[in-house]
């Protein structure tokens, strides 16, 4: 850069590039007073960066003899650009010099920049730890979530307040720089944008995933749009965070919910137990219309409650399912939750090197029956456990039923629990929806001694956990023809026929009661098994009629007083009005407006009124 302003000056160190090594010169002050003493340090090129399978040659690691560690990212000139500015290291340096004692707690730290041939090399903090995304590679804790919100809250409020927009807040660009408590860092502004003079960006910049959907499709004329962008990108962070999915994986159906034509895609978070003021936070934050978002401040996070019990119950209503409270599942896709997820340790349980490498191959994205078996042949312990978690657990929760097979054959024990979930491998053989896989590991675990009706630490057994995931009934037939009880309450205080009610599985909810599943045990709100079919959309005649044959008592009241038949009057279910004043139905419901709806639901079925017996 021919020229360096005041902002740049006190940030340009004293570097010289040999390509991979580095030299730099600083001064400290000498004995006499007005002297100082030139130092030398040499700093050698590591490693350069990765993410999944990219190679930044632009990013590397650099090391000085003393073992110090800095990130150096280089920036060329691009061609017909102003090569006297680079906008990432004004914004760098702005960030730097303006935010105060708050800055190395915010952000990663902008230690200075040298001129390179053709650009500019900007030196920055080195967080060990990686991004968040590596961090965790597993969905976090709601309370996680919140604490990794409040502090990019802090930082993004901060630049919003000099007037910069980040505009690309997305998983590799939060840093974690403290595992426990967890401490993150915002990184990476290399499309930030000075705002201080105008409101509105429109420059089509950011990573797509994390994009705010006037970026991507608002009219030039009408895209107004400012810090607004950070504020949704934050929103699609945490939502990431929470289920490891994005909120919007195609943009097709970003535009339809940016048009109004489609709900929040909320379900996903209710399922994996996101509480309701959370679920309702980030879907603030996440707001089609720019202007709707709120303003970032530390302040803002107040509205993230988290509950000592936070986990949510399968009948809370949710926006974009109904007014009933009912989960519905995705057409053809197996339901993924209701789930927990442990967090990853830094300090990890000791283990031989054998045993390590098996852990490892267990949980991997392929299964490698030839190494599998060789390193259990070289003594590896397949009941070890490393982070809650033993290889048995991580090959069944990956679907791995061949190196199931094997870490059986040498001993692995089935009875072991991870922690702090309390999942055997049978609850997690039921993770990735794979009814045919889940069978296999079903007839293997059961003959080494799994508990059939284990529970988890919410509650659920493998019967609860396969009605949710699992699309084919067979499973739940085997299950309940290898001992799996009916009776036990799972998360929520549910059985597993109001599972299967709740999330219109009427072919399992048959099974369940072919097989002797109790239709009066109330749910803590008092809501019988009758109430909650007949409460849905979509269960039908038939399967009311089933539960009131096996004995569904037709005049049961939840905790709010309401009887099926007030339930089915609400809902205009009038061909399941006729058969409940059939089967003896009060049709007293202390309520006129509610009489005379049911005296017009009768008429039209041309029956007398009263009708009671």
């Amino acid at each position: 850069m021919a020229a360096v302003n005041d902002l740049l000056a006190p940030f340009k160190l004293e570097i010289r590039d040999f390509g991979d090594r580095r030299r730099e010169i600083t001064y400290e002050p000498g004995a006499c007073e007005g002297t100082k003493i030139e130092l030398t340090t040499l700093w050698t090129r590591k490693r350069y960066f990765t993410h999944k399978n990219t190679v930044y040659k632009n990013v590397y690691l650099d090391e000085n003899v003393n073992g110090q560690l800095r990130v150096v990212k280089e920036i060329l000139h691009q061609p017909g650009s102003d090569r006297n500015r680079c906008s990432e290291l004004e914004a760098a340096a702005r960030i730097a010099r303006d935010v105060g004692p708050e800055y190395t707690r915010l952000f990663v730290e902008f230690q200075g920049w040298f001129e390179i041939r053709n650009g500019v090399s900007l030196v920055l903090e080195y967080c060990a730890l990686g991004d968040i995304d590596q961090f965790f590679p597993e969905r976090v804790p709601e309370n996680v979530a919140r604490t990794v919100a409040g502090q990019l809250l802090e930082g993004i409020s901060v630049l919003h307040c000099l007037g910069i927009a980040h505009r690309d807040i997305k998983p590799q660009n939060v840093l974690v720089a403290q595992a426990d408590p967890i401490v993150v860092k915002i990184a990476d502004f290399g499309v930030s944008k000075y705002t201080a003079d105008r409101s509105i960006l429109r420059s089509r910049v950011g990573t797509p995933e994390y994009m705010a959907p006037e970026l991507l499709f608002g009219v030039a004329k009408e895209s107004d749009y400012s810090n607004a962008v950070d504020i949704w990108s934050l929103g699609s962070l945490l939502y990431y965070l929470l289920s490891k999915q994005l909120a919007f994986p195609e943009l097709q159906m970003l535009n339809a919910f940016y048009q109004g034509h489609v709900p929040f895609p909320e379900p996903p978070l209710f399922q994996l137990g996101v509480g309701s003021s959370g679920r309702s936070f980030i879907r603030s934050l996440m707001c089609s219309a720019p202007e709707d978002r709120p303003n970032a401040s530390k302040d803002l996070l107040e509205k993230w409650e988290i509950q000592a019990d936070h986990h949510q119950t399968v009948e809370e209503s949710i926006p974009g399912i109904d007014n009933t409270g009912l989960v519905r599942e995705p057409e053809g896709q197996a339901m993924t939750s209701i789930d927990h997820v442990y967090v990853p340790s830094i300090a990890e349980v000791p283990m031989d090197y054998v045993t390590s490498e098996l852990f490892d191959i267990a949980a991997g994205p392929k299964e490698d029956i030839r190494r599998t078996r060789g390193l259990l042949e070289s003594n590896a312990n397949p009941s070890a456990m490393r982070n809650g978690h033993t290889a048995l657990h991580k090959a069944a929760r990956q679907g791995f039923t061949d190196t199931v097979r094997l870490l059986l054959g040498y001993g692995a024990d089935t009875l072991i629990k991870t922690q702090p979930y309390d999942e055997t491998a049978l609850h997690l053989a039921t993770y990735r929806g794979d009814s045919d896989a889940f069978i296999v590991m079903l007839d293997l675990l059961a003959a080494h001694g799994v508990d059939i009706n284990a529970q988890d630490a919410t509650g659920n057994t493998a019967l609860h956990l396969a009605i949710v995931r699992l699309s084919r009934v067979e499973a739940v037939e085997l299950l309940l023809e290898r001992g799996a009880r009916t009776d036990l309450l799972g998360r929520s205080g549910l059985t597993p026929l109001q599972y299967a009610i709740t999330l219109d599985r009427e072919t399992h909810a048959k099974e369940l009661l072919d097989r002797g599943a109790d239709p009066n045990v109330p749910s803590p709100d008092g809501r019988r098994p009758l109430h909650r079919a007949i409460m849905s959309g979509r269960i039908s005649l038939q399967l009311i009629e089933q539960l009131v044959m096996k004995g569904a008592e037709v005049n049961a009241m939840d905790d709010e007083g309401v009887p099926p038949l007030h339930a089915a009057i609400r809902q205009g279910r009038s061909d399941v009005v006729r058969f409940l004043v059939e089967k003896g139905a009060d049709t007293s419901l202390g309520s006129a407006t509610m009489e005379r709806r049911l005296k017009g639901m009768l008429g039209k079925q041309s029956l007398p009124w009263p009708l009671r017996k």
